[in-house]
């Protein structure tokens, strides 16, 4: 199968490969976030995505240079895996730390001297601030595990931060990651072809 439709793409860091602007995020077709759809649903929202031109599919196995560290694996010891990703082009740093993103840490200056892109992993802050999620029951699904890890969700922060996101609303609308330069690659999470026309109407 080719492609139908051609997105603009551009180099994924200095030597990296040509990439669209905005990457598809593909957690959400496992059973991260609740009961995952049946394969036939799955293959045909990927078909989908394929047809319209998105070929940047964030599943960590179709660029050799390209590692995440999503989650701290509780047999191997910290610093084994640290030293391992030393070695490494790039390291993703942690989801849940803003400090590195502070300006006299200049991460992203360095980052940009050497030709490094940055793929921003969980761009809608798991759902939150899309129109996914509007209440509890929302993310209280089966299996669905962003209550366990992030207390953004929990109930008796949910409301207010739902508060905040309806005030981000207007301001998002026009501004986000793409401002932000040439070097930034969203990776939003989508498993429907709805979301995926929205993520890619941005560009």
């Amino acid at each position: 199968m080719s492609a139908a439709v051609k997105l603009a793409t551009r180099p994924l860091g200095k030597n990296g490969p040509l990439v669209p602007s905005i990457g598809l995020g593909l957690m959400s077709l496992s059973s991260a976030h609740g009961m995952p759809k049946p394969d036939a649903e799955r293959l045909v929202f990927l078909d989908k995505a394929y047809e319209i031109g998105e070929t940047f599919w964030d599943t960590g196995a179709l660029y050799v240079d390209l590692y995440y560290l999503y989650r701290l694996d509780k047999v191997t010891p910290v610093e084994k895996t640290m030293a391992a990703l030393a070695k490494l082009k790039r390291i993703e740093y942690s989801a849940f730390s803003l400090d590195i993103e502070a300006p006299e840490h200049t991460l992203l200056l360095t980052y940009r001297e050497l030709g490094i892109a940055v793929v921003a992993y969980s761009p809608l802050g798991k759902g939150m601030l899309g129109s996914a999620i509007r209440s509890v029951s929302d993310v209280s699904k089966p299996g669905n595990i962003r209550t366990a890890f992030a207390p953004r969700f929990s109930p008796q922060n949910l409301e207010a931060n739902l508060a905040l996101v309806n005030k981000l609303a207007e301001i998002a609308s026009y501004k986000g990651l793409l401002a932000y330069g040439d070097d930034i690659f969203p990776i939003p999470g989508m498993r429907n072809p709805k979301r995926l026309a929205e993520n890619l109407g941005a560009l």
